[in-house]
């Protein structure tokens, strides 16, 4: 990367230190008028392997950024990465994309990072991480966050999907209406299986007509390489969340339930964190579907497919 000289530099006085489970970043800064965000990443028992299976973590970081003097109401705006490398500073880290392939996604939400050589990392030390965004603002007084999520390199190959099963007949993979054999999956491609169900079946609708379904192309079938999350959503992942979304959001999204089952996510705080825990690494429980597809939105994620997690 270019050396730039730093014209204005702004030290955020309204962010907060970012947690994740063994994941921190830190000494987050930010130069508008080069259009960078600098700050340091670190986390725990990172690997990677040089040989098969060719398997590693990595960390997902994206930006958002508001002004200062903007109302809760206003949304954050979403940061995006530059696509050239080059203008970047990753030091001992790399950028992968979500398939696998080095460098940064076409819709440049954000960067994925994986160790630049092979080996365990079980205590590494912080890296410094600059990146140039391009949808920075040059000018105002910019509230802006750095968040990070442990992922999982996962390689591209073949599986069985289902498992054979004879005791459930509308809730399985398999070919026929007689053959439960698992279906082994080598590609990509379109998918033929078999939907067995009943008319009458009001626990299963979408199951009510029995035949043939073709699963498209498009749709992520589990062969090709993909990251998943390394962990749940944490409890501090969901507080930032919440303190990242329009304040009329709020009430939909926020879960109560202050000391039940362990869950420590309250809000009452003050800005920045206007909701906040005393337990960030503990996995968010009371968590519902709309809950969990909101967080994902927001970082510019998506759950996995049903044929992903065989």
């Amino acid at each position: 990367m270019k050396k730039i000289k730093l014209l204005v530099i702004m030290l955020l006085g309204c962010y907060s230190i970012s947690y994740s489970n063994g994941l921190t970043l830190s000494n987050i800064s930010v130069n508008q008028a080069a259009g960078t965000v600098s700050f340091n990443v670190r986390w725990y028992n990172s690997w990677r392997v040089g040989g098969e299976p060719k398997n590693w973590d990595a960390v997902w970081i994206f930006v958002k950024f508001r002004l200062c003097s903007a109302p809760t109401t206003v949304e954050f705006t979403h940061g995006l990465v530059d696509s050239d490398t080059t203008q970047h500073t990753f030091n001992n880290l790399s950028p992968v994309k979500s398939n696998g392939v080095a460098g940064i996604d076409s819709d440049r939400k954000g960067v994925l990072l994986r160790r630049e050589s092979a080996g365990v990392y079980s205590s590494p030390s912080a890296t410094n991480i600059v990146l140039k965004l391009t949808n920075l603002p040059a000018t105002g007084d910019l509230d802006v966050r750095v968040f990070g999520i442990e992922m999982v390199y996962v390689p591209e190959g073949s599986f069985y999907l289902g498992d054979g099963t004879t005791t459930i007949t509308d809730a399985q993979f398999k070919t026929s209406s007689t053959n439960t054999d698992p279906i082994l999956v080598t590609s990509e491609n379109t998918l033929s299986v078999y939907t067995e169900g009943s008319a009458t079946n009001s626990t299963y609708p979408f199951y009510a007509i029995s035949g043939r379904d073709t699963i498209p192309a498009v749709f992520p079938k589990g062969y090709a390489a993909f990251h998943i999350m390394k962990y749940e959503i944490t409890e501090q992942q969901y507080a930032d969340f919440l303190n990242t979304i329009p304040s009329q959001h709020w009430g939909v999204r926020y879960l109560g339930n202050y000391g039940s089952y362990r869950n420590r996510l309250i809000n009452g705080g003050t800005y920045p964190n206007f909701y906040y825990t005393t337990r960030p690494y503990r996995a968010q429980n009371y968590l519902s579907w709309a809950d969990i597809t909101a967080f994902l939105d927001w970082a510019c994620l998506r759950p996995m497919t049903e044929m992903e997690f065989e």
